[in-house]
């Protein structure tokens, strides 16, 4: 948080980052070490109080209008694998599986499974999945609102942006308290075991904007900390749920996220195997 100017209203509070110092002796990797042991130790997450362990995954898109896949698709592929006998933890279903033909996965807002491509949900290939020991993955992005979505139609006084599109107000509780409600929902009802999270907009400008002289930065501290209370009411509902934090890969990096989720997708750039293995390299010095 750059920038804060501010007066609180009677009876409000807010909060500020969470900041960690930590000494150490020696030469920088040694510091690294010390960090990431911590790191380890106490921060990331534990379900059912276990370690993290390595997992593979299948991954599946529709990302553009004229590669929609569809439930036929989609079923074929991840049979195909079991068939064969190759090994994987989760099938891992990434954007565009809402309605958002003629857009594309850019047009979040109408978080519902697209009833032409998927007539039986997703619960029809999450079913298959754990029949056959795996685990179902699926790709979310609630903050960005795409105009002509459910979202920015219905509800617009939720929106940075109103029926034009734009950031989702998670400071607000009442907006808050719907969506906790409907992915909760959705995870329960499609059978979800890991919820992934994108964030492919940039908010300060959003929230700069909404802030009056006197309360600079209580926008920014308001989406922040509902974000936060977002997830942690997730994952008091599914208790031992992974989290994958995405945020256009690997950019949403802080410890307080980092207490909750993890990076699966360390950046978008992913066109080759020497660079994943140098982003993986840094990665791993932190965490």
């Amino acid at each position: 948080q750059e920038l804060t100017h501010f007066t609180l209203h009677p009876g409000e509070e807010v909060r500020g980052p969470m900041v960690v110092l930590q000494f150490y002796t020696g030469d920088w990797l040694r510091a690294q070490n010390v960090w990431r042991r911590w790191m380890l130790a106490h921060n990331v997450p534990r379900p059912g109080g276990t370690p993290l362990a390595p997992q593979s995954s299948l991954c599946t898109g529709n990302y553009y209008p004229n590669l929609m896949t569809e439930a036929v698709q989609e079923r074929k592929f991840l049979q195909r694998h079991l068939d064969e006998r190759i090994p994987f933890t989760c099938w891992w279903q990434d954007a565009g599986w809402y309605p958002c033909d003629g857009v594309g996965w850019p047009k979040v807002g109408t978080w519902t499974v697209d009833p032409v491509r998927f007539p039986k949900g997703l619960r029809e290939l999450s079913d298959l999945m754990h029949a056959n020991g795996k685990r179902t993955m699926v790709w979310f992005e609630p903050e960005r609102v795409h105009p002509g979505t459910w979202l920015a139609t219905e509800h617009p006084e939720w929106v940075h942006g109103g029926k034009d599109g734009g950031l989702l107000r998670l400071g607000e509780p009442a907006c808050r308290a719907w969506l906790t409600d409907h992915i909760d929902q959705l995870l329960t009802e499609q059978g979800i075991d890991y919820y992934r999270q994108d964030f492919n907009i940039d908010p300060l400008p959003y929230w700069r904007a909404n802030d009056a002289e006197d309360r600079q930065g209580i926008t920014e501290i308001a989406h922040v900390t509902g974000y936060y209370a977002y997830w942690d009411e997730l994952l008091r509902r599914h208790p031992g749920m992974l989290i994958d934090s995405c945020a256009s890969g690997g950019r949403r990096n802080d410890l307080e996220t980092l207490r909750r989720a993890v990076p699966l997708l360390r950046s978008d750039w992913y066109a080759g195997a020497a660079g994943m293995q140098c982003l993986t390299y840094g990665l791993s010095l932190w965490v």
